[in-house]
């Protein structure tokens, strides 16, 4: 035999704690409150990963000619791997830059 499950109104409040609790007036007091707590995975900074973008980060260009070059050079980029494909008539990867 199946059995009716009667689903209740429900609303979602993420973020931390003192955050969720900001919302404490627009929960009625006889309501049921289910608590989730997500452990964060804390990084750390010996990690590869962590090590490639923060050299990333470090090499990235900061003035703005360097970002002006940057963006030129993505530009062209775009449009080189856009050619062959405007050539046979596919669908371009980068629209945006044609």
């Amino acid at each position: 035999m199946s059995q009716l499950e009667v689903r209740k109104a429900s609303r979602i409040f993420r973020g931390t704690w003192d955050e969720v609790l900001t919302h404490s007036e627009d929960i009625p007091k006889t309501s049921e409150v289910e608590v989730r707590v997500f452990e964060s995975n804390l990084i750390q900074e010996s990690d590869p990963t962590i090590l490639l973008l923060a050299s990333w980060i470090a090499s990235a260009p900061t003035t703005p000619e360097a970002i002006r070059e940057a963006e030129e050079d993505l530009l062209e980029f775009k449009r080189s791997m856009n050619l062959p494909r405007k050539e046979t008539g596919a669908r371009l990867h980068y629209p945006e830059a044609e």
